[in-house]
């Protein structure tokens, strides 16, 4: 990676990190983010191991489809760690809770009732409660309302 996109993802970093922060000390509020130790390796062996196993049919059925090679190198240069670094310093700073995630289960948790439903790509329905939405907004909305 060049000179000048690190600064710009150092910039970028430092700007999300202190946005939170200021809304969370605004809101009152604790910040929650998964722990993304590892987050390179798991999703790459995970997608690698997901297109050996499956169809190319049962992949579109499911969501499931194979990483572009610029979808790998945009996710692979993406500097998770420093975020978090910036997120805790700043919290630090603030006074403002940190809380770091499991990202185990969380996109296929309801977030009503905290019982594990169906995920189909971006569909989540919970077969408990009823509840159906957006998986992303269910996972994000989990680890907001959830048990922290």
């Amino acid at each position: 990676m060049s000179g000048k996109e690190k600064r710009f993802q150092k910039h970028i970093n430092h700007e999300i990190s202190r946005q939170l922060v200021n809304n969370a000390v605004t809101d009152k509020q604790a910040i929650a983010i998964e722990d993304l130790t590892g987050i390179r390796e798991r999703t790459n062996k995970k997608l690698r191991n997901a297109v050996a196993r499956l169809s190319s049919a049962v992949q579109r059925q499911n969501g499931a489809r194979p990483r572009s090679r610029k979808d790998k190198r945009l996710g692979n240069n993406w500097a998770f760690y420093q975020l978090r670094q910036f997120l805790t310093y700043k919290c630090v700073l603030a006074g403002v809770k940190l809380i770091l995630v499991n990202p185990a289960w969380t996109s296929q948790t309801c977030y009503k009732c905290h019982v594990i439903g169906d995920r189909k790509g971006k569909k989540f329905a919970c077969n408990n409660c009823g509840n159906k939405c957006d998986a992303d907004y269910n996972g994000r909305t989990f680890r907001h309302w959830g048990r922290l």
